[in-house]
Protein backbone atom coordinates (compact mmCIF):
# COMPACT_ATOMS: atom_id res chain seq x y z
CA UNK A 1 0.00 0.00 0.00
CA UNK A 2 1.11 3.61 -0.76
CA UNK A 3 0.17 5.53 2.31
CA UNK A 4 0.76 2.79 4.87
CA UNK A 5 2.13 -0.58 5.81
CA UNK A 6 0.32 -3.12 7.28
CA UNK A 7 1.05 -2.22 10.82
CA UNK A 8 -0.49 0.97 10.06
CA UNK A 9 -3.39 -0.83 8.27
CA UNK A 10 -4.39 -3.11 11.41
CA UNK A 11 -4.01 0.15 13.95
CA UNK A 12 -6.33 1.86 11.62
CA UNK A 13 -8.52 -0.83 11.61
CA UNK A 14 -8.64 -1.75 15.57
CA UNK A 15 -8.54 2.05 16.39
CA UNK A 16 -11.95 2.89 14.03
CA UNK A 17 -14.61 4.59 16.29
CA UNK A 18 -17.61 2.49 14.99
CA UNK A 19 -15.86 0.14 12.91
CA UNK A 20 -17.13 -2.96 12.07
CA UNK A 21 -14.22 -5.03 12.09
CA UNK A 22 -12.85 -4.11 15.13
CA UNK A 23 -12.84 -7.48 16.55
CA UNK A 24 -12.03 -9.59 12.94
CA UNK A 25 -8.53 -11.64 13.32
CA UNK A 26 -5.87 -10.05 11.53
CA UNK A 27 -3.18 -11.68 9.42
CA UNK A 28 0.22 -10.43 8.35
CA UNK A 29 0.77 -11.67 4.91
CA UNK A 30 4.54 -10.76 4.64
CA UNK A 31 7.75 -11.25 2.67
CA UNK A 32 9.76 -10.79 5.77
CA UNK A 33 9.96 -13.87 7.74
CA UNK A 34 13.06 -13.01 9.65
CA UNK A 35 12.84 -13.52 13.34
CA UNK A 36 13.40 -9.87 14.71
CA UNK A 37 10.13 -8.93 12.32
CA UNK A 38 8.45 -12.14 13.45
CA UNK A 39 8.55 -10.24 17.27
CA UNK A 40 7.40 -7.24 15.95
CA UNK A 41 4.16 -8.60 14.26
CA UNK A 42 3.52 -10.46 17.98
CA UNK A 43 3.92 -7.59 19.40
CA UNK A 44 1.74 -5.61 17.35
CA UNK A 45 -1.17 -8.29 17.89
CA UNK A 46 -1.50 -9.58 14.74
CA UNK A 47 -3.69 -12.79 14.66
CA UNK A 48 -1.38 -15.06 12.20
CA UNK A 49 1.49 -14.87 10.56
CA UNK A 50 2.22 -16.13 6.60
CA UNK A 51 5.35 -15.59 5.21
CA UNK A 52 5.77 -15.16 1.42
CA UNK A 53 5.25 -17.31 -0.74
CA UNK A 54 2.55 -18.78 1.13
CA UNK A 55 1.72 -22.19 0.13
CA UNK A 56 -2.12 -23.21 0.04
CA UNK A 57 -2.40 -25.61 2.89
CA UNK A 58 -0.35 -22.67 5.00
CA UNK A 59 -3.26 -20.33 3.84
CA UNK A 60 -6.03 -23.19 4.48
CA UNK A 61 -4.67 -23.76 7.80
CA UNK A 62 -4.15 -20.26 9.24
CA UNK A 63 -7.91 -19.57 7.85
CA UNK A 64 -8.86 -22.97 9.84
CA UNK A 65 -7.34 -20.95 12.72
CA UNK A 66 -9.76 -17.87 12.61
CA UNK A 67 -12.96 -18.96 11.15
CA UNK A 68 -15.78 -20.12 13.10
CA UNK A 69 -15.55 -23.65 13.40
CA UNK A 70 -19.45 -23.66 12.65
CA UNK A 71 -19.12 -22.59 8.91
CA UNK A 72 -15.95 -24.53 7.93
CA UNK A 73 -16.63 -28.20 6.44
CA UNK A 74 -13.42 -30.12 5.79
CA UNK A 75 -13.14 -32.83 3.45
CA UNK A 76 -10.88 -35.49 2.92
CA UNK A 77 -8.15 -36.89 5.00
CA UNK A 78 -7.58 -33.48 7.02
CA UNK A 79 -6.88 -34.33 10.95
CA UNK A 80 -3.99 -32.30 10.92
CA UNK A 81 -5.87 -29.30 10.60
CA UNK A 82 -8.98 -30.99 12.46
CA UNK A 83 -6.51 -30.73 15.19
CA UNK A 84 -6.16 -27.56 14.62
CA UNK A 85 -3.03 -26.43 12.83
CA UNK A 86 -0.31 -24.30 15.50
CA UNK A 87 0.36 -20.98 16.53
CA UNK A 88 2.49 -18.45 14.25
CA UNK A 89 4.75 -17.69 17.06
CA UNK A 90 4.84 -20.83 18.78
CA UNK A 91 5.62 -23.91 17.58
CA UNK A 92 3.63 -26.17 19.85
CA UNK A 93 0.46 -24.21 21.62
CA UNK A 94 -1.74 -21.87 20.46
CA UNK A 95 -1.44 -18.82 21.33
CA UNK A 96 -3.75 -17.11 24.53
CA UNK A 97 -6.13 -14.61 23.96
CA UNK A 98 -4.77 -12.60 27.45
CA UNK A 99 -1.50 -12.93 29.62
CA UNK A 100 -1.28 -11.45 33.08
CA UNK A 101 1.95 -10.53 33.78
CA UNK A 102 3.38 -8.64 37.31
CA UNK A 103 6.48 -7.37 39.03
CA UNK A 104 8.59 -9.26 41.84
CA UNK A 105 7.71 -6.08 44.10
CA UNK A 106 3.91 -6.68 43.29
CA UNK A 107 3.55 -8.74 46.38
CA UNK A 108 1.35 -11.08 44.82
CA UNK A 109 0.63 -14.42 46.53
CA UNK A 110 2.26 -17.59 45.92
CA UNK A 111 -1.55 -18.62 45.35
CA UNK A 112 -3.06 -16.41 43.02
CA UNK A 113 0.96 -16.47 40.89
CA UNK A 114 0.64 -20.56 40.64
CA UNK A 115 -3.56 -20.47 39.90
CA UNK A 116 -3.36 -17.85 37.03
CA UNK A 117 0.42 -18.78 35.73
CA UNK A 118 1.83 -15.29 36.06
CA UNK A 119 5.15 -14.46 34.57
CA UNK A 120 7.27 -12.44 36.90
CA UNK A 121 9.07 -9.34 35.95
CA UNK A 122 12.21 -8.99 38.07
CA UNK A 123 13.62 -5.93 40.07
CA UNK A 124 17.57 -5.61 41.01
CA UNK A 125 18.54 -5.43 44.15
CA UNK A 126 21.79 -3.67 44.88
CA UNK A 127 24.32 -4.74 48.14
CA UNK A 128 27.84 -4.40 48.53
CA UNK A 129 28.11 -8.23 47.32
CA UNK A 130 27.11 -7.14 43.83
CA UNK A 131 23.58 -7.24 41.79
CA UNK A 132 20.96 -9.35 42.62
CA UNK A 133 17.43 -10.25 40.87
CA UNK A 134 14.69 -10.27 43.27
CA UNK A 135 12.78 -13.16 44.31
CA UNK A 136 15.46 -15.49 42.08
CA UNK A 137 18.53 -14.39 43.48
CA UNK A 138 17.69 -13.09 46.59
CA UNK A 139 14.51 -12.95 48.92
CA UNK A 140 13.16 -10.63 51.50
CA UNK A 141 13.83 -12.42 54.19
CA UNK A 142 17.64 -12.41 52.81
CA UNK A 143 17.60 -8.69 52.29
CA UNK A 144 16.02 -7.74 55.61
CA UNK A 145 18.74 -9.95 57.47
CA UNK A 146 21.11 -8.55 55.44
CA UNK A 147 19.82 -4.83 56.19
CA UNK A 148 19.63 -5.55 60.15
CA UNK A 149 23.58 -4.26 59.80
CA UNK A 150 23.36 -0.42 59.69
CA UNK A 151 26.68 -0.44 57.61
CA UNK A 152 24.69 -2.77 55.43
CA UNK A 153 22.79 -0.91 51.72
CA UNK A 154 20.64 -1.83 50.13
CA UNK A 155 19.75 -0.03 46.35
CA UNK A 156 16.15 -1.17 44.69
CA UNK A 157 16.31 -0.58 41.28
CA UNK A 158 13.40 -0.94 38.62
CA UNK A 159 13.98 -2.41 35.54
CA UNK A 160 15.08 -0.47 32.39
CA UNK A 161 12.58 0.03 29.22
CA UNK A 162 14.19 -2.17 27.08
CA UNK A 163 14.46 -5.19 29.83
CA UNK A 164 10.49 -4.30 30.43
CA UNK A 165 10.28 -4.43 26.36
CA UNK A 166 12.07 -7.88 26.03
CA UNK A 167 9.91 -9.28 28.95
CA UNK A 168 6.66 -7.65 26.86
CA UNK A 169 8.23 -9.56 23.65
CA UNK A 170 8.48 -12.42 24.93
CA UNK A 171 5.31 -13.17 26.80
CA UNK A 172 3.70 -11.57 23.17
CA UNK A 173 4.77 -15.24 21.71
CA UNK A 174 2.62 -16.75 24.16
CA UNK A 175 -1.02 -14.15 24.11
CA UNK A 176 -2.29 -12.14 22.16
CA UNK A 177 -2.08 -9.51 24.96
CA UNK A 178 -0.43 -8.18 28.02
CA UNK A 179 -2.29 -7.29 31.58
CA UNK A 180 0.49 -5.96 33.87
CA UNK A 181 0.39 -5.28 37.67
CA UNK A 182 2.69 -3.02 38.61
CA UNK A 183 3.02 -1.24 42.05
CA UNK A 184 2.23 2.49 42.41
CA UNK A 185 4.11 5.16 40.26
CA UNK A 186 4.68 7.20 43.37
CA UNK A 187 6.32 4.47 44.80
CA UNK A 188 10.62 5.05 44.24
CA UNK A 189 12.01 2.79 41.71
CA UNK A 190 8.72 1.84 40.75
CA UNK A 191 8.37 -0.28 37.15
CA UNK A 192 5.12 1.86 36.32
CA UNK A 193 7.13 4.32 34.08
CA UNK A 194 8.94 2.01 32.09
CA UNK A 195 6.35 -0.34 31.72
CA UNK A 196 4.30 2.13 30.72
CA UNK A 197 6.97 3.28 28.08
CA UNK A 198 7.63 -0.47 26.79
CA UNK A 199 3.33 -0.77 26.67
CA UNK A 200 3.48 2.84 24.55
CA UNK A 201 6.27 1.20 21.93
CA UNK A 202 4.88 -2.55 21.79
Amino acid sequence: MPEMDGIECRRQIKDQTGGRCRDTAIVILTANADEENRALYARENFDGYLAKPVSGDALENELYNHLPKEIVHITGNRSEIAQESVSWMNGAKKRKSIVITTESVADLSPEIIAKYQIPILPHMVRTEEGLFKDGQEIETQGILKYMENPDHQVLPMGPSVREVEEFFSKQLTYANNVIHISISSKIEHSGYQPAGHAAGHA
